[in-house]
């Protein structure tokens, strides 16, 4: 069934506030991402260069002892050599068992830099041969005394290896060194750039927070405004004293004014969420119902004049106009009508067909009457009008 409605389409061209926050989102997440991907790398370059720090310290530490041990031995050694006492002899014993462990926690540290190996199997090799020639010399001086061990001093074996021990340890300790200096320097700037990016990341989100602050009180200032010619229209609505209300495509009541309710006898809060079916019917075929409203939904708007039934089985008349709602995309989402009462005109209308059709019989019934007297005078009777033409004659002049 087609129920009458009347069509509102209403074009709003404004930027959509839905996008606008989805903009700001999209540049406050790739802001975010860009800052936490930047922080994630600085990170790990940041635990990159610690672990290098770490093992660069490790090493000095190492090697500062290594160098102390050596110390220890020569001292040790000197010791015993010219005073033949035990006791220096025992701290020889305990200065090798340090270059011992020291050489092993130089090959420990091969796993944690690989590219260092020749150089700590050099030092090893070189501790070493310099606990051998440490030996060598105690047990030269115990078989041979004092001169021997001055004599095999004189061939250089003790300096060459400790001058090779030093310079080779040197040469790590500078790069140490270097990459702990570097590490320093990158902590640095890596501290600079992060506050520099964390003002910028404030400045960003300060922006993206007054364009919040202002697009909500844009917003709402326009709400403000569209709620008042809402309420101006509706005010406008309600001087107009016809049934005006919108449904869904379906025919669900969606408003219902107050002329609507006097009209059909029903309040607003019990007609919305209705059925237009359950609160009044058209007296309209099927056939009839699916053309308007076929013809309502191509054109947009349908007039017509139906008969309609109340709730309580009243009948009345109703002129009713009727448009279609539709979105912005142009699909059909309502309806929406204007019902005015014509129940009075209808009345009027049907006695003025009765008058005229019992004035029509009283006049043929005269006119017979008249005919019938004129028709029974014996002598001729001839009616004319103000031309002279004929607009009666009885039957006696056709006998002459």
């Amino acid at each position: 069934m087609c129920y009458p409605v009347f069509n509102i389409t209403t074009t709003m061209k404004q930027l959509s506030t839905r996008l606008l926050i989805t903009v700001f989102f999209m540049i406050a997440f790739s802001v975010i991402g860009f800052f936490v991907v930047v922080t994630y790398k600085n990170v790990q370059q940041i635990q990159l260069q610690n672990r290098q720090t770490n093992i660069s310290l490790q090493f000095l530490l190492i090697t500062e002892k290594l160098l102390d041990d050596i110390q220890d031995l020569a001292t040790s050694q000197r010791g015993y050599v010219f005073t033949s006492r035990e006791n220096y002899n025992q701290s020889h014993k305990k200065a090798v068992e340090n270059l011992k462990d020291d050489a092993n926690s130089l090959e420990a540290m091969i796993q944690a830099s690989p590219a260092r190996k020749k150089e700590i199997n050099t030092i090893v090799t070189l501790v070493k041969e310099r606990v051998d020639d440490s030996k060598h010399t105690l047990m030269l001086y115990d078989s041979s005394g004092l001169y021997a061990v001055l004599d095999d001093i004189k061939t250089g074996t003790s300096k060459r290896i400790s001058d090779s021990l030093r310079l080779t340890i040197k040469q790590l300790a500078i790069e140490d060194h270097n990459i702990i200096s570097n590490t320093n320097k990158y902590l640095e700037l890596t501290a600079q750039k992060t506050s520099y990016r964390f003002f910028t990341l404030s400045f960003i989100f300060i922006a993206i927070l007054t364009g919040f602050l202002l697009l909500i009180y844009f917003d709402f200032k326009k709400k403000e405004k569209v709620t008042a010619q809402l309420h101006y229209q509706a005010s406008l609505i309600d001087t107009i004293p016809d049934a005006i209300f919108t449904t869904d495509k379906n025919f669900i009541v969606k408003s219902w004014n107050k002329y609507a309710a006097e009209l059909y006898g029903i309040p607003e809060k019990e007609a919305v969420n209705l059925s237009l079916s359950e609160l009044f019917s058209i007296h309209n075929n099927k056939e009839t119902s699916a053309e308007s409203l076929s013809i309502l939904n191509k054109t947009g708007s349908y007039k017509d004049e139906y008969q309609v039934s109340k709730r309580n089985n009243e009948a009345i008349f109703v002129l009713a106009s009727v448009n279609t709602i539709v979105n912005s995309t142009g699909v059909i989402t309502g309806y929406v009508a204007v019902h005015r009462d014509i129940t009075e005109r209808k009345k009027l209308e049907d006695r003025q067909k009765e008058f005229s059709l019992e004035l029509s019989k009283e006049v043929n019934l005269k006119t017979a009457e008249t005919t019938n007297i004129l028709e029974r005078i014996t002598d001729g009777f001839l009616a004319l009008d103000s031309n002279f033409t004929f607009k009666f004659v009885n039957k006696k002049p056709g006998k002459f």
